[in-house]
């Protein structure tokens, strides 16, 4: 066992990178979504890069010593808060240096599509009309692309409505970014050009047309009259892109969308990640995120262990990672002691405050560290353990995580597993605090999905899912609160299944069972697809009053949810939120609030009840039930469980 010392002013997964030498392996904390998180060899001699977001002393001049550690795409976010991309052999530069208070690595993140289900539960509402357009307004979103061919993106002359594009790359080594104008995405998605921003993954398009999509077939966004304003993410560099997209809206109000998350981090909204949201956020700026599709992937660990009690979580790693990542979190007054166990009994024990250990067990190479966090008010225990060359299946199965309270006050503990792999069941596993970040933000919306429909049509013909229950909470949906107890998510959105735009020459456009090629459109689940139904409501609210805060849009979403037999009766629960969503009743709120306001006419945009967007539903005889003989189709979206 290699025992260092760690700096309480750095995130463990920055120290981990700092530690592989140029030539060798590139931990999967900084793995593109393209590839599997996995650990990826680069060539010799090349300099990895970090994103990374830097604390520093209100009033402290931080472009001196940014320079000296060779940073570079430097943006002030506010509250002394600064996005970089800073080389990961000169980071101890910034973070040892005494106006910085804590350097902290951008980390991983994925869409939230929920692709587990193999029984691909659906939902499309009846529809009617709501007024607003979102004329006026600007809607971001940050995704994984999107083909700015397809009618949901340009107006009746086809026109594109969109006003910027920017391109955020990571190749697993360093980071870069591109620009594009209107006039340069006309010219560059015309015939032969180089379709900037394309959609791979068809995730992106799907959520962009349900927030503000131009009518097409039968389907139209919620908010067809807003202007775009989009990001093809590298999934790492959050912060960036929002303050862009609210750059780009040049003091008009926007809502900026992420249907994506992770769980590497202390749930808890204290992350510079978290406050620097936080910070961008305010009157005429609304961020909105997905909740998470993890409530049933047992991903999560949790309890309030007595002193002296023991608990215990059986894991399997992931083999398309080729290993496992772990982030566990307790509160400064207690004490715990934190072992993974190998499959062979091998126990490897977390080390004392502020050090990483190294081990190697059962093929594997594990790293173990723990740091004291005063921001979270908390103690980090990161463990992260890569299998290296084995072919044996029984390497990936049967770890334990051990946890041993030694002072408890109050004695809670909790762990997540930030990519794929599951805890097995147990006591020990939790479906409540699955909210991914960073929609445990204080000020932004996050949100959940119930089901709406259970049959669609599809290039294989009429589909069913006989197990989505109309009206219930989808089942996959991540459960509130946050670590700290705070109320997320704010409310519950269709998220089953939804009909919207299809990328062509996409991953999903070769699933039968939920394209329909010959209109265009993809037909899927996930709190990804809750989510800019909501984003594009609040278009609608800021048509009609362009200063409404962050809190304002809480306030309105708690005034007007809808209580029925599923959400039942209380102001909150851990599914729904404050209840799900009424479009109509959030615009009648606003207008209450701002009498003045002009009210657009929604003629030719059909809204669904409860918030629902899009769809005049044709009849649809002799459904065929998912998973009764339909083809699949096994992509990369479909590898990435944690879209949301």
């Amino acid at each position: 066992m290699a025992v260092r010392e760690l700096s309480p002013k750095s995130s463990i997964s920055l120290q981990i990178m700092e530690d592989i030498a140029p030539g060798g392996d590139v931990f999967a904390i900084v793995q593109p979504l393209a590839a599997p998180r996995r650990v990826v060899s680069r060539a010799a001699g090349a300099d990895p890069e970090a994103a990374v977001i830097v604390e520093a002393d209100e009033g402290t001049d931080i472009a001196p010593l940014l320079a000296r550690a060779e940073a570079k795409q430097i943006a002030d976010l506010g509250g002394g808060l600064y996005a970089a991309i800073v080389p990961v052999k000169k980071a101890s530069i910034v973070y040892e240096h005494a106006n910085v208070r804590f350097v902290e690595a951008q980390k991983q993140k994925r869409t939230m599509l929920e692709k587990a289900l193999v029984d691909g539960m659906v939902g499309l509402p009846s529809s009617r009309k709501v007024t607003g357009r979102g004329d006026g307004v600007v809607v971001g979103i940050i995704d994984s692309g999107f083909d700015l061919s397809h009618p949901a993106f340009r107006d009746g002359n086809n026109k594109l409505r969109v006003d910027a594009l920017l391109e955020q790359k990571f190749n697993g080594t360093t980071f870069s970014t591109r620009e594009f104008s209107t006039a340069q995405l006309e010219a560059g998605w015309n015939t032969g050009g180089n379709r900037p921003g394309f959609d791979e993954d068809g995730h992106g398009t799907h959520v962009a047309s349900i927030a503000a999509g131009s009518p097409f077939n039968v389907v139209s966004g919620v908010a067809p009259d807003a202007r775009f304003v989009l990001v093809k993410t590298d999934f790492i560099r959050l912060a960036e892109a929002t303050k862009w997209c609210f750059d780009k809206a040049d003091g008009r109000p926007a809502v900026v969308n992420m249907s994506l998350g992770g769980h590497h981090g202390a749930h808890d909204g204290a992350s510079a990640e978290e406050r620097a949201l936080d910070r961008l956020s305010g009157p005429g700026r609304i961020v909105v995120l997905a909740a998470g599709n993890e409530r049933i992937d047992n991903i999560h660990v949790g309890a309030r262990l007595a002193e002296g009690q023991t608990e215990t979580a059986t894991l399997d790693m992931s083999t398309e990672e080729g290993g496992i990542t772990i982030v566990c979190w307790y509160g400064n007054k207690d004490s715990f002691d934190v072992s993974l166990v190998s499959p062979s009994g091998t126990v490897m024990a977390a080390p004392g405050m502020n050090r990483e250990a190294k081990f190697n067990a059962n093929g594997a190479r594990v790293t173990i560290g723990r740091t004291a966090q005063t921001r979270h008010k908390s103690v980090e225990v990161l463990i992260d353990a890569r299998i290296k060359s084995s072919t044996d299946l029984s390497d990936f199965k049967g770890w334990k995580l051990r946890v041993t309270c030694t002072k408890a006050e109050p004695g809670r503990f909790d762990a997540w597993i930030t990519g794929n792999g599951r805890f097995r069941d147990g006591a020990f596993v939790e479906s409540a605090r699955t909210i991914g970040l960073p929609a445990t933000a204080t000020r932004v919306i996050a949100v959940a999905s119930h089901v709406t429909k259970n049959a669609w049509r599809s290039d294989d013909g009429p589909q069913t899912a006989p197990a989505a229950v109309v009206g219930r909470s989808s089942r996959f949906s991540s459960r509130g609160p946050t670590r700290d107890g705070r109320e997320k998510p704010e409310i519950s959105a269709p998220g089953e299944m939804i009909t919207a735009a299809l990328a062509a020459g996409s991953e999903e456009a070769e699933n039968s069972e939920r394209a329909g090629t010959p209109t265009r459109t993809l037909t899927i689940e996930g709190t990804s697809m809750a989510t800019p139904f909501v984003s594009g409501v609040i278009a609608l609210m800021l048509e009609r009053r362009p200063q409404l805060d962050p809190e304002g849009v809480v306030a309105a979403l708690q005034a007007t949810a809808v209580k029925d037999a599923h959400t039942g009766p209380t102001n909150w629960t851990p599914e729904y939120g404050h209840g799900k969503i009424s479009a109509q009743a959030l615009v009648n709120h606003v207008n209450q609030m701002a009498p003045s306001a002009v009210v657009v006419t929604a003629a030719g945009s059909p809204l669904a009840d409860a918030g629902q967007a899009y769809a005049r539903p044709a009849a649809a005889p002799q459904a065929k039930r998912v998973g009764s003989g339909g083809k699949k189709k096994t992509g990369v979206a479909r590898k990435a469980k944690k879209k949301r």
